[in-house]
């Protein structure tokens, strides 16, 4: 019988602190791109591969980022592509 995410026992890797942590920084690394945004180009998404996960930020405008942890057996590709397109159309 398959299991449902329902019935996975989810065991967080970071406590309460350690998020909040990882969300500043992670907002700290974006405001650093985007000093060089104007000679690059704005930046898509970003990605982090660590030992127990990835993750993956996007930009959704001006003042919010989406982050995204997934399983290292993730297709992360077919995440980006997926989340750039909903992106997309929300800007529409």
């Amino acid at each position: 019988m398959k299991k449902s995410v329902e019935d996975l026992e989810t065991i967080p890797i970071l406590d309460d602190d350690e998020l909040k942590m990882m969300h500043y920084y992670a907002s700290q690394r974006w405001q650093t791109r985007k000093n060089i945004e104007h000679k690059l180009g704005n930046t898509k998404y970003t990605m982090a591969e660590y030992g127990k996960l990835k993750r993956i930020t996007f930009p959704i405008n001006e003042k919010y980022m989406l982050l995204i942890t997934t399983e290292i057996s993730t297709d992360h590709v077919n995440v980006i592509d997926k989340v750039l397109e909903l992106i997309r159309d929300i800007k529409k």
